[in-house]
């Protein structure tokens, strides 16, 4: 804020003062989004098992495309949902920080066969069908 009111004092030119007030505000916007990232990304991964395509394991992060998540359907059953229903359409990749992701695995058969049906543009039979 001093520099402003040097700029100002020393009658620099209106862009150039201008052109600090827009760094300020900017320089107190990122801190303010990073003050808050931690608390988003813990809540969004805090027990949730994300199922999705891995696209790149990189090392401090990780690619990967269309996320979703099991949710109670009552009964006993499993449902799935998008895990971030904001994303512009299938395929949109997503980079996350390692920091945030507590393991990868391979998901179930069963899971498995839930996913291809949801994503894949082919439908395939699955392995009980007997020909």
């Amino acid at each position: 804020m001093e520099e402003i009111v040097d700029l100002i004092v020393t009658d620099s030119s209106p862009s150039d003062i201008s052109d600090k007030i827009k760094d300020v505000l900017l320089a107190k916007s990122a801190e303010r989004i990073d003050a808050y990232r931690p608390e988003v990304a813990s809540a969004v991964f805090d027990g949730e098992d994300v199922v999705a395509d891995l696209i790149e394991e990189k090392e401090d992060s990780i690619v990967f495309c269309n996320p979703i998540v099991a949710v109670p359907a009552g009964n006993g059953q499993l449902g799935f949902a998008p895990w971030s229903p904001l994303l512009k359409g299938k395929g949109e990749e997503l980079e996350v920080t390692k920091n945030y992701v507590v393991y990868i695995a391979d998901t179930q058969e069963q899971i498995e066969e839930q996913y291809q049906e949801m994503f894949s543009v082919l439908k395939t039979p699955t392995k009980k069908l007997v020909l």
